[in-house]
């Protein structure tokens, strides 16, 4: 999987560059324990990825319980066939979105 990632003023950014499923999932989660334990917070550009699996979902999840106890997650430039799945699952009503 291919995954940009920075910290910029104590925010970890990902943008992960392509579907997140089960076989990039496993990938996503070592690279988000990473980046958690540099950071306060975590933005999660998801402007390149058009599918998300539970799998990801999973992913996502983690980081949430991550940064749960510092300053938070934020997803952001989710797109309509993602966020459906987001909306199916629940996760939208659980995650900050922008």
């Amino acid at each position: 999987m291919d995954i940009k990632g920075i910290v910029e003023n104590e925010t970890a950014i990902l943008s992960p560059l392509e579907k997140i499923d089960f076989v990039s999932a496993p990938e996503f989660e070592k690279v988000i324990e990473e980046y958690s334990e540099k950071a306060e917070s975590m933005v999660i550009d998801m402007a390149m990825v058009d599918y998300i699996s539970s799998a990801g979902l999973r992913a996502i999840l983690l980081a949430d319980n991550l940064m749960s106890e510092k300053k938070g997650l934020v997803l952001k430039n989710v797109n309509t066939g993602v966020m459906d799945i987001l909306d199916i699952s629940g996760f939208s009503r659980e995650l900050k979105i922008e």
